[in-house]
């Protein structure tokens, strides 16, 4: 089977679809956006087959940068020495969402230092919305 068969065949199994994109947004966010927007403007998938794992696999994905940071930030950074002080607005968090390159290092530290999971997860939603 060639490449563009291997397509057309996890094309036509929806199920399989919904869990490569989700899959993929972990490995490549942004390119997995790029194609899922591709693949729903040539009308090869339907507006929510392709948002709705689209958006699950960011939420998803930034979720676990913030357990990440709640359950292995100290160890980490107790190595390296670093001492932090406490993110305080709902804000830093939104753009942090929306600034290429930010949410590595913004969402590890929001567990890290004990953000509200609720207030994140409002946030994440929101800005991943946008």
């Amino acid at each position: 089977m060639d490449l563009e068969g291997l397509i057309y065949s996890v094309l036509n199994r929806p199920t399989l679809l919904f869990i490569l994109i989700i899959l993929a947004t972990f490995i490549l966010e942004d390119p997995t956006t790029l194609i899922v927007g591709h693949l729903i403007a040539t009308e090869q998938i339907a507006f929510w087959e392709g948002i709705t794992p689209l958006f699950i696999g960011i939420v998803l994905g930034d979720l676990g940068l913030f357990f990440l940071g709640q359950f292995l930030g100290e160890k980490f950074l107790a190595k390296k020495g670093i001492r932090l002080r406490e993110i305080r607005s709902l804000s830093t968090l939104f753009w942090a969402r929306i600034i290429p390159g930010m949410r590595i290092t913004f969402y590890p530290l929001a567990g890290y230092l004990k953000y509200p999971f609720w207030q994140f997860l409002i946030v994440n939603v929101a800005s991943s919305v946008i």
